[in-house]
């Protein structure tokens, strides 16, 4: 004899393990329910002519218009899905974000907040960016519990941001307006984005306690670059002082970089190279010598003002 009191938990223990049988969840929940039903009426906890009120309850949810958004945005989901839109919008917030730390943590929230205001939708969306992103992150020497969880959150971004489907069943619960519930929403979406936003800024500088050492990787084909923006650090046998900025050997390998005495805030990040050659001179930075030169003429002969202006002459 099992008491009213210890169903509730196993209904639940129940609900897991139809889930994980990998049945088709809207036959697995369906029939779990009428089997749990059947079971309290056996057990007399509640008369059997209270099951008779199932067939209305099912045609009063079909004959629900608000609930056609579910299924309508479930679609709309599957075909943005195999349309590859995700992808083109990851790859263009990639290009985007490349030259910064932790660019393609910015990308996936981003694509997961434009994706989730199109479709509503969690599953279809992490199952697509997982797919596109997670193997570029990997590859690019991002921590997988880093990646995992950048990921994972954003997909919570589509339960908040409209036209969110939760959204939608609330909504029809409370007897509240569709467009009220969205509206009441929108500030609380983008401070979402904004504090996963700002936890991969914090994520993207290294803060190194005096003498802490930290292993970087160095991406083969990318170019590597470090700003050291307090304090001090070494890398290898180089000291680095501060507002100092050193480019890496793009070898695949990675690099350690110790903090001087008074510990180290540091700036790191790598893009693909720019493909075109590089001279520097003094505050100038140009392709050739020739501009070089040139620049220095045109300072010389006051074509630059004060406040760094250049001036039209001629």
């Amino acid at each position: 004899m099992i008491a009213m009191e210890s169903f509730p938990p196993l209904m639940f223990a129940g609900l897991i393990a139809v889930m994980l049988i990998g049945f088709p969840v809207a036959f697995s929940l369906a029939a779990l329910g009428m089997a749990c039903g059947f079971f309290a009426v056996s057990q007399g906890w509640f008369p059997p002519e209270f099951m008779s009120a199932l067939p209305q309850n099912v045609f009063g949810i079909l004959s629900n218009d608000l609930l056609l958004a579910i299924p309508f945005f479930t679609l709309m989901g599957a075909l943005l899905e195999k349309c590859g839109l995700a992808e083109d919008m990851l790859d263009s917030m990639g290009q985007l974000f490349g030259p910064v730390r932790g660019g393609l943590g910015y990308s996936v929230i981003i694509v997961g907040f434009i994706l989730g205001a199109i479709t509503g939708t969690v599953a279809g969306q992490v199952i697509a960016m997982a797919m596109i992103s997670l193997p570029v992150m990997m590859r690019y020497g991002y921590n997988m519990r880093y990646a995992t969880g950048v990921l994972a959150a954003s997909g919570t971004i589509t339960q908040l941001v409209p036209p969110s489907l939760v959204l939608v069943v609330l909504a029809d619960q409370l007897g509240k307006s569709v467009g009220d519930m969205y509206l009441g929403a929108i500030g609380p979406s983008i401070l979402q984005v904004a504090i996963f936003m700002l936890f991969i800024l914090f994520m993207s500088i290294v803060r190194l306690s005096p003498g802490g050492c930290a292993e970087l990787p160095a991406p083969r084909g990318r170019s590597v670059f470090l700003y050291v923006a307090r304090g001090s650090a070494s890398v290898g046998d180089s000291a680095v002082e501060r507002w100092h900025l050193v480019t890496l050997n793009d070898d695949g390998d990675s690099v350690a970089v110790t903090a001087g005495a008074d510990g180290a805030v540091l700036l790191y990040g790598h893009a693909d190279p720019i493909g075109e050659p590089v001279v520097a001179h003094g505050p100038f930075v140009m392709n050739s010598e020739a501009e070089i030169g040139q620049a220095i003429a045109d300072y010389q002969a006051g074509k630059f003002q004060g406040d760094g202006k250049l001036i039209e002459v001629g």
